[in-house]
């Protein structure tokens, strides 16, 4: 370290910090010091990995001295040397001449054994680049703990990157001259021969710190100085150069990416499927992924999004890909207090952007008395930093992270060099499979009084649009966008004002009208209200449930003199009282198998749980469970049978099982939330309508509701071309034949899968069309939600003629979509009427004549990049 780079440290210790930095959440973190024998300054690189066993292992940096490679148990906490890296090479060289860090971003192979190198440290003035013999590779045996050693493979330089190709008996290095600042900087790009210990140089690439990965076809990438890209592939030993391109555009928007001669290093990792490189340049704030499916000379990218929005002082060098998929970033900022704040950042596949969890704080404190044998402490040690809320984070860079199988991050800080573990728990990545969601996590949809005091109401139709009553004023509903735009949906007639919402089997909504004391029946595709149900002698209605074979219930509060009653609706609209003498019946449902409903009474605290009997009616009522305070309001039903049951006054949503055990409690930022119900296009995000602040906020749940379940159930008119388990009803065509591949999950040349309810269309040479074996001549429509990876192309064949499908920036109508939704799910609706179809992606044209045959079959293509399909579903219409 220089020493204008210790004064500024010394600078940041001093330092009165101003007084305040509002961090609205800290992701807690336990630090376990690196052996101090083996990174005496405190210093370290980017060299973390998990082995196959669990643990993880560490290159150190000792400047002038020697290196080591250190294995960290995450279960018993201990740390311990198993490489001394002078020791296996027989020589014990002292200053520059040593083998001062281990610098590569490890590696493990197939069998398990860890791949690392050696590289030189910084020279004072009296030494030479050329006094450093050069770096080693080496391979760790975990299960011997024997190490190979592999000899100098260009003089003078330190191995900077290394990754085995185990299946053919090759390593990957990248050399680094550490001649910076450029233009003399020489990296060697090369192979490794595992058994002979021969090299072969395939450039020079001149860049500074580049790492090398490889993809699902095991070609080998590295980073050219000036932006470009080296990719090497073993199968016809032919070196490509590669250009970058970013949404479609040069990398201009980001000069990190282009390197220059005093740039920075680029860190990148694929993902486990190989398909995918993720990217962050270290002065950058922003992540970008390439698709390594694709042919020809541009390797096309995408800015996924700002990693700390609004940061400044960014500086990124610590990112991995984890076992499951999810980028995980450490990057430090600028802040108020002249630190470095470290942040915690996560992507996974299908996020609209990098999610930043928060700033670090270490949880015990007490570690970081960093010092030497003489009990004095070290030099260039930056050591940690106490908030005026006496949290304690970092100071400096963060260099390594790792995330491993069991789901921890771990990630190494420098000065002192630390692994700061975060365990699980404490961060999750958002996305929609049930893996990566951020479960039970409160966060307002709608902005504060975005709606009036009588909020209530909450439900979703079948496609998970949102509905709320009384947004502008008593007697209008709402409808919410995923993003938490509104707009009034309806008014309700005359003097009606809305409170529970539900909906029937075929879509129709059906609101209580508390005011009219009426079940009023929408009509959302016309808007067309009437009163389905009416009776004078009722106190309101209140809220709504519905059973199986439609039946209505609905709860009926008097709140004066804290009594309630039930009522049944039955489907032709004939209301019939079911229970009375009750206290302020409230919230109310039924279970997934329609043999119960659920009651709660708000007052006096109550669930109850009714038999109902073949004809509807109650039997006798049980206790299901009572609260000791607060009051109740709205609830709902998961498929599961767990109720979700609103408390009025905690500011919490209670999860109860069907045993009426508490399973868990959800804050929902506000004192008075009045209903809840659950939508989303997986059925699995809870919506609740709070008073205190006029709003709606939103969780994440891991079971679907049980009204989302049933409405997804089909119409007798509308079948399901895609079964979601194989490809039973599709195959291919060649002239008069059909390749049929009912009952598979793949097809004979693997380019279509079906796996998990998704039909998947997997990279490949060449064109590939799947059809269905029917054929349709007759009116329909035809809905089904598509996912691109990056810059993927695909098709769809409506009788014949093809539909684009495609990502966002490829081509075609999709360049000019305002709704699109990068490497999430989108929906097209297909609406055919004769010989000419009206085709939609998220509601916005596609194709307003599409002209077509009299008949034929549905089709997809497979050309470029992965797409996934689900919910293929044809309705005829009459």
């Amino acid at each position: 370290m220089t020493p204008l780079v210790f004064s500024a440290l010394v600078a940041l210790a001093t330092a009165a910090p101003p007084p305040t930095e509002k961090i609205d959440h800290w992701v807690p973190a336990t630090a376990h010091a690196i052996p101090k024998e083996t990174a005496p300054e405190g210093e370290g690189y980017f060299s973390i990995i998990e082995g196959h066993n669990g643990k993880l292992y560490i290159g150190t940096h000792a400047n002038g001295v020697n290196a080591w490679l250190v294995e960290f148990d995450p279960k018993t906490k201990q740390m311990k040397v198993v490489v001394d890296c002078h020791k296996v090479i027989g020589k014990d060289l002292k200053g520059f001449g040593s083998q001062a860090k281990i610098h590569t971003r490890n590696n493990v192979g197939a069998s398990g054994k860890i791949y690392f190198g050696t590289k030189q440290g910084y020279p004072d003035k009296s030494e030479k680049r050329e006094d450093y013999p050069g770096g080693y590779p080496m391979v760790y045996d975990p299960k011997t703990g024997e190490t190979k050693v592999y000899d100098i493979p260009v003089k003078h330089h330190g191995i900077n990157s290394i990754i085995p190709d185990e299946s053919r008996g090759v390593a990957y290095i990248s050399t680094c001259s550490d001649g910076r600042p450029g233009p003399g900087e020489s990296s060697i790009f090369l192979t490794l021969d595992l058994k002979t210990g021969k090299y072969r140089e395939l450039i020079d690439t001149k860049h500074i710190y580049g790492f090398i990965v490889l993809d699902h076809q095991g070609r080998a990438y590295h980073p050219l100085l000036g932006g470009e890209i080296a990719r090497y592939d073993p199968k016809t030993d032919k070196l490509d150069t590669l250009k970058q391109a970013i949404d479609g555009k040069e990398p201009k928007i980001d000069p990190n990416l282009v390197e220059q001669p005093r740039g920075h290093p680029i860190n990148w990792d694929t993902s486990p499927d190989g398909k995918t490189l993720y990217c962050v340049p270290m002065s950058s704030n922003h992540l970008y992924a390439y698709d390594l499916t694709v042919s020809g000379g541009t390797l096309p990218g995408r800015d996924l999004g700002a990693l700390v929005p609004g940061a400044k002082g960014t500086d990124c060098r610590a990112m991995c890909v984890g076992p499951k998929g999810d980028v995980w970033v450490s990057v430090t900022r600028s802040s108020v207090w002249g630190i470095n704040l470290h942040h915690a950042v996560s992507y996974a596949p299908g996020d609209k952007a990098p999610k930043d969890h928060g700033p670090v704080a270490i949880k015990n404190p007490d570690y970081t008395a960093f010092v030497g044998k003489d009990g004095k402490t070290l030099p260039y040690h930056a050591g940690t930093f106490k908030t005026p809320e006496g949290i304690t984070t970092s100071r400096y860079v963060t260099l390594g992270v790792c995330q491993t199988k069991a789901g921890g991050v771990y990630v190494l800080m420098l000065s002192p060099y630390t692994v700061l573990e975060i365990a699980p728990d404490a961060v999750s990545t958002a996305n929609t499979s049930e893996s990566k969601d951020e479960l039970f996590v409160a966060k307002p949809l709608t902005e504060k009084n975005s709606f009036t005091p009588g909020i209530e109401g909450p439900a979703c139709d079948a496609a998970g649009n949102l509905y709320v009553v009384n947004l502008k004023k008593n007697g209008d509903i709402a409808r919410v966008t995923p993003d938490g735009k509104t707009e009034v949906f309806v008014e309700l007639p005359n003097k009606s004002v809305g409170n529970g919402i539900v909906f029937d089997k075929n879509g129709f909504m059906f609101v209580a009208d508390y005011t009219e004391h009426n079940v009023l029946k929408i009509d959302p595709k016309t808007k067309k209200i009437e009163v389905f149900a009416h009776e004078p002698t009722m106190n309101q209605p209140n809220d709504l449930a519905i059973a199986p074979d439609g039946t209505l219930y609905a709860s009926d509060p008097n709140w004066g003199k804290s009594t309630g009653q039930l009522w049944k609706i039955s489907t032709d609209g004939k209301i019939t009282k079911v229970a009375s003498d009750m206290g302020t019946t409230n919230g109310i449902e039924v279970s997934p198998d329609g043999k119960w409903l659920y009651v709660n009474e708000s007052a006096q605290r109550n669930v109850w749980a009714f038999p109902i009997k073949a004809d509807g009616n109650l039997g006798e009522k049980k206790l299901l469970k009572k609260f000791d305070d607060h009051g109740f309001d709205g609830m709902r039903c998961d498929t599961a049978g767990n109720l979700y049951i609103t408390r009025y006054g905690a500011g919490t949503v209670v999860k109860l099982s069907p045993e009426g055990k508490i399973l868990k409690e959800i804050d929902v930022l506000g004192k008075k939330p009045s209903n809840i119900c659950f939508g989303g296009p997986d059925g699995r995000t809870a919506y609740v309508t709070e008073v205190e602040f006029n709003r709606v906020v939103q969780f994440r749940v891991d079971t679907p509701g049980l009204a989302w379940e049933r409405a997804q159930k089909l119409e007798p008119s509308t079948v399901e071309l895609f079964n979601g388990k194989d490809l039973t009803g599709w195959g291919y065509k060649s002239g008069d034949k059909f390749e049929s591949f009912d009952g598979k999950t793949e097809a004979s040349d693997k380019r279509y899968t079906a796996k998990d309810g998704v039909l998947i269309v997997n990279p490949g040479k060449g064109l590939q069309q799947l059809w269905t074996s029917a054929k349709f001549p007759k009116d329909f429509e035809l809905r089904l939600e598509f996912r691109a990876a990056v810059n993927a192309d695909s098709g769809l064949f409506v009788r014949g003629p093809q539909l684009q499908v495609r990502d966002y920036f490829v081509a075609g109508p999709y360049k000019e979509l305002k709704k699109y939704k990068p490497q999430d799910w989108n929906e097209i609706v297909v609406v055919v009427k004769g010989e000419v179809a009206y085709c939609t992606c998220n509601g916005e044209v596609l194709e307003a004549k599409f002209k077509l045959p009299a008949t034929g079959s549905i089709g997809l293509e497979a050309d470029r990049g992965q797409m996934e399909y689900r919910k293929i579903r044809l309705k005829e219409l009459k």
